[in-house]
């Protein structure tokens, strides 16, 4: 399980969906092409960084059109 996050240019760091982890990288991915895409970003180059965070699991990964960076990490699971 995996965890999504993202932190817009002078903003705070934002947890699409709550928090709500990701069952696989794919998943985490394609919630990063909704962002950018509700951003107005579109195209090849937008599916080949979403691939890029997809690959960097536990690193910032900065999107060079719009600032944001993304950052996918491993999901800690509690029991409550």
């Amino acid at each position: 399980m995996l965890v999504l996050s993202y932190l817009p240019p002078k903003g705070h760091r934002v947890y699409p969906n709550n928090g709500t982890p990701h069952p696989t990288a794919e998943r985490a991915a394609m919630q990063v092409i909704g962002v950018l895409g509700a951003r107005g970003q579109r195209g090849r180059a937008l599916v080949e960084f979403a691939r890029r965070v997809r690959d960097n699991v536990g690193r910032d990964v900065t999107h060079p059109a719009t600032g944001i960076v993304f950052r996918l990490d491993n999901a800690e699971i509690t029991d409550a």
